[in-house]
């Protein structure tokens, strides 16, 4: 018999000046406006984070992946798209249900700017090029019914993982996605490709953008600006697990990378997790959920914009907590203009990635060159 615990997942609207309407996922807790959304999945709250979620540019329209989740068959990973309309949060189509044993769809997801376009990361999809080389499928939402764009767009090679995260353009018309262990620069070097859809053919945009070393995990997280001419990418392990970012932009069909990288500190730093790109991509906003400064475990976030063609930090850093394991950003990075809202937790099991997501802080920039949080936990 097939148990399936309902979790109660809260949807924080958060309204501040500066600030476009933004919504976030927070579980266990209400604060502000909210609704609740009841999401069917064999794993307990406490073995989260097993879900992804993305957001429409105005925060009315949601896509949550449970990757884990048992559909057509084990694993298979579902996504299901959420409208609020007047406070209530409806179902939008169909559930989007992953296509085999195992594929975890779900893992990543990313919308469109409008909400009615959804690309799909199923890691360890079994395409036409070898056990987990993983896939991303596209879908548009046609008069309430979810269908895809174009083919399947499979990872490279066995073991790929691609589909480990996907980020869209604005008009949904170009994707691009992280294959953290492809081998293309090493083992486990990781690379990056960015796809167009022309009349419903998904065509690589210039080259594969690859790690620079065996290990890099190269796209673990990827962003797009809005008009997806400019890309940013992490590789949380690479420099000997400092981690880096790296972005990019399209000119003439060639990827050139913008200044140079943007590293973490020391070992275990793992900068790169989790990113959010401007959408002019100027701006650029990376979290580190290791460091170990003053000998205490806990996350930073930073913001960089580009100058003269390097990337100069914004301000100070934003630390997470030194008591407990404060996983800052490690969630979710939500970009406003002078603002920065994170989606973070503290681990329970103090790294062993099941972190329970606990808190939304909101962080403006002042004139003395502080990020200064200016609410309270959520």
């Amino acid at each position: 018999m097939n148990l399936r615990f309902k979790i109660k997942i809260k949807i924080e609207l958060i309204r501040l000046q500066n600030i476009r309407a933004n919504l976030f996922l927070v579980l266990s807790f209400a604060c502000y406006a909210q609704a609740q959304i009841t999401v069917n999945t064999n794993k307990t709250v406490a073995n989260m984070p097993n879900y992804s979620v993305s957001l429409s540019g105005n925060g009315n329209i949601m896509a949550i992946g449970i990757h884990e989740a048992t559909n057509n068959n084990t694993k298979s990973g579902r996504v299901r798209i959420y409208k609020s309309k007047s406070g209530v949060w409806s179902q939008v189509g169909h559930d989007i249900k992953g296509e085999a044993v195992g594929d975890y769809s779900g893992y990543s997801v990313s919308l469109s700017k409008d909400g009615t376009t959804v690309a799909i990361g199923a890691k360890h999809n079994h395409g036409r090029n070898g056990t987990n080389s993983g896939h991303v499928r596209v879908y548009k939402n046609n008069s309430g019914v979810w269908k895809q764009i174009g083919g399947d767009i499979d990872g490279e090679a066995e073991g790929d993982w691609s589909g480990y995260s996907v980020s869209l353009s604005g008009d949904g018309a170009i994707v691009a996605i992280g294959a953290v262990l492809n081998n293309g620069n090493g083992e486990n070097s990781g690379h990056v490709r960015v796809y167009k859809n022309n009349s419903g053919v998904w065509t690589q945009v210039g080259a594969d953008i690859n790690g620079k070393a065996a290990k890099d995990y190269f796209g673990t997280s990827v962003s797009l600006s809005n008009n997806g001419s400019i890309l940013a990418v992490g590789a949380h392990q690479g420099g000997v697990l400092t981690g880096y970012v790296s972005v990019y932009k399209n000119i003439s069909g060639n990827w050139e990378q913008i200044g140079n990288d943007i590293t973490g500190e020391p070992k275990d730093n793992f900068l790169g997790w989790n990113i959010s790109l401007s959408s002019n991509g100027a701006t650029v906003a990376t979290a580190a959920y290791k460091d170990n400064k003053k000998g205490k475990r806990h996350a930073y976030v930073r913001m960089y914009q580009t100058k003269g063609g390097a990337w100069v930090q914004k301000g100070t850093d934003i630390d997470g907590k030194t008591t407990g394991y404060d996983v800052l950003g490690f969630n979710n990075i939500s970009l406003g203009k002078d603002t920065i809202t994170l989606l973070g937790a503290y681990d329970k099991d103090r790294g062993k990635h099941t972190p329970i997501i606990n808190y939304v802080r909101v962080y403006k920039y002042n004139s003395s060159n502080i990020w200064k949080q200016i609410n309270t936990d959520i």
